[in-house]
């Protein structure tokens, strides 16, 4: 009777069958992550438009109470708005000093403080309800004479703040004021060049900014300024104030919330620790069965 020679027994998974298991146990936990990933929302905030999906408070209202949005401190300062006729009167004489496209100048500076004064002795809640919604970038751009004094409302993503110290004096008092420069989805690439005496408390400050906000105040001209490629462009000067939408954690922005990456890291290692219990078992049993043949 013809006797097989004896084959060592064998493993589980041989040689391209092991890699296949490997690289799918690989490709399903990756899925597993990036279904998780694309079920939280604050992973697909930057393709919402920055003036569509307003949150509650930006309609015209104040934030409702569990509404995160967050304002500046109200001012302490009562006095004429842009409702009372002689104040409309006397910003129409100092607007004929104000020029679009050029640097601002010392005889633009009574309707600067102007606005400014207006934009401080209102309530947020004022300024919101009063303001014009839906006015475009291309308007502003194209028609800044008819807009210039008027009071909107602007949905705009931040990207970079900076502040105006040691201010020459002026009627209000201020000692600083901040500018923030910010886009959405009208005017992109172009941003706004806004102006407030205060940011919201708690606000992130800086350069590189993701923040979401609105701003509500008066549209003052056309500022020049000169692009990275050396190009003098114009932009919408605003002046007023910005209400801060502070944003959930996004995981693939903030590095507290990056967990994907060490579930990553413990599927490959289970991954490479079966593989190498697949590879001692089976270099045991060869040797096991090379010493039973002899």
């Amino acid at each position: 009777m013809r006797r097989f020679r004896d084959r060592p027994p064998s493993t589980l998974f041989r040689g391209a069958e092991l890699t296949r298991l490997l690289t799918l146990v690989v490709m399903l936990g990756v899925l597993v992550l990036l279904v998780d990933l694309a079920a939280q929302p604050a992973t697909w905030r930057w393709l919402v438009p920055g003036d569509d999906a307003q949150p509650a408070g930006v309609d015209g209202s104040l934030p409702a109470a569990d509404d995160k949005s967050i304002a500046p401190p109200e001012p302490a300062v009562s006095g004429p708005t842009d409702l009372d006729a002689d104040e409309q009167e006397a910003v129409r004489e100092e607007f004929q000093a104000v020029t679009d496209k050029d640097p601002l100048r010392g005889e633009e500076m009574p309707a600067y403080w102007r606005l400014m004064a207006w934009e401080e002795h209102q309530s947020t809640a004022e300024l919101l309800e009063r303001a014009q919604s839906n006015v475009t970038f291309n308007e502003l751009y194209r028609r800044p004479e008819a807009w210039r004094g008027k009071l909107i409302k602007l949905r705009v993503h931040l990207q970079q703040t900076q502040s105006a110290h040691d201010l020459a004096d002026n009627p209000l008092g201020l000692t600083s004021v901040d500018e923030a420069w910010g886009w959405n989805s009208d005017s992109q690439p172009y941003w706004y060049w806004m102006v407030t005496p205060r940011l919201p408390p708690g606000m992130p400050q800086g350069q590189g900014l993701t923040e979401q906000a609105t701003f509500v105040g008066y549209f003052f001209k056309l500022l020049p300024y000169e692009d990275r490629e050396g190009t003098t462009r114009a932009t919408p000067l605003l002046i007023g104030r910005i209400i801060w939408h502070p944003l959930p954690s996004n995981p693939l922005v903030h590095r507290d919330e990056w967990t994907w990456p060490w579930y990553l890291a413990g599927v490959l290692a289970v991954v490479l620790v079966a593989r190498w219990v697949l590879v001692i078992r089976g270099t045991a049993a060869r040797r096991s069965a090379a010493a039973g043949a002899a």
